[in-house]
């Protein structure tokens, strides 16, 4: 299936003519450089190719980044800040677009912001966790259970990402996260949504079954019953009129905690909204499969989050807390 920004954008080989004319425009003298445009054609293909694929950018070789030096600030630049060029060639010799490439600086931005921000988190401890759900209990000791691991470290970050296959217990992990932010706090701003109807209607089913497994009071039970779970395009007030959303930067969410299920559905272009629309003192918290299809549009935020982890390990700090 082709991407949605496949379709908005063109064919490779017409947004190719497309960039030689641009690039002919702004600098007369190449007027006549078949080799100019062969090679803008051949590297629009290739970038579509990947936007098919879900990827929002490629990988130049030597040679190929030697080729481009000629159109260096006409059509491609290497500067992060640019945005005078339709192309943008980063430190690793990829290619992007730059409507991508800003996209993609947002993201980064703003989850790097969130891991070092100071929020105030849950207070929260693991004898608390062990009784929130049937699911859960007393481990021995030096044994970790992950579905519990997982609830402590949301509870206590202000950005958390929980990745697993079917069958790995992450609405098990959701419910007991909203359950004891709730128990916590009954007047938290929560938000849930997923990136498309069915899985938002999942998301609520699935809440829904395990309530008779939490053990909380009656009051909490009823506000996480009642948590609506929508699309991310109904949260962010989407218009599919102008392709534009009504919240962001500067008319953000009113939400303490954001929790997106599905999120390997999600493009990069979704991503940056949601980013964009994330108040300042708000957590967030992404559920899914890294493993799965990447969304149809292009990006693929939840694989390319979890890649950019270092080593699964537990620090000391976070040991002496699980203690």
């Amino acid at each position: 299936m082709k991407s949605e920004a496949a379709y908005k954008l063109g064919s490779g080989g017409y947004f190719g003519r497309r960039l030689a004319d641009y690039a002919v425009n702004l600098k007369p003298e190449l007027e006549g450089n078949s080799g100019i445009l062969e090679l803008l054609e051949n590297l629009s293909d290739r970038l579509f190719t990947a936007f098919f694929a879900g990827a929002s950018c490629i990988e130049l070789s030597s040679s190929e980044v030697d080729d481009l030096k000629e159109l260096i600030g006409v059509v491609v630049d290497f500067s992060a800040s640019s945005q005078g060029t339709p192309l943008i060639l980063d430190e690793k010799n990829r290619l992007y677009l730059q409507r991508y490439y800003q996209y993609e600086l947002v993201v980064a931005a703003k989850l790097q912001a969130l891991t070092k921000s100071n929020l105030a988190m849950c207070d929260v401890s693991m004898p608390l966790i062990h009784q929130i759900t049937t699911h859960f209990s007393r481990l021995p000791e030096n044994e970790l259970d992950y579905q519990q691991l997982a609830v402590f470290c949301a509870l206590k970050n202000p950005f958390c990402v929980i990745t697993g296959g079917p069958g790995t217990g992450k609405t098990t992990v959701l419910s007991a996260i909203l359950a004891l932010t709730f128990q916590q706090d009954p007047e938290c701003r929560i938000l849930a949504a997923a990136p498309t109807g069915k899985a938002a209607n999942r998301m609520r089913e699935a809440l829904s079954g395990e309530l008779p497994n939490l053990r909380i009071e009656s009051d909490v039970k009823d506000k996480l019953a009642k948590l609506p779970c929508v699309t991310l395009h109904k949260l962010l007030g989407y218009n599919p009129g102008t392709n534009q959303v009504k919240y962001d930067k500067n008319r953000p969410l009113a939400a303490d905690l954001v929790v997106i299920d599905e999120c390997s559905m999600i493009s990069v272009e979704l991503a940056d909204w949601l980013c964009e629309a994330l108040p300042e003192n708000c957590r967030l918290i992404l559920l899914g499969d890294k493993d799965q299809l990447s969304s149809v549009d292009t990006g693929s935020v939840m694989a390319d989050i979890c890649a950019s982890g270092g080593k699964n390990m537990l620090s000391e700090e976070l040991r002496r807390q699980l203690a």
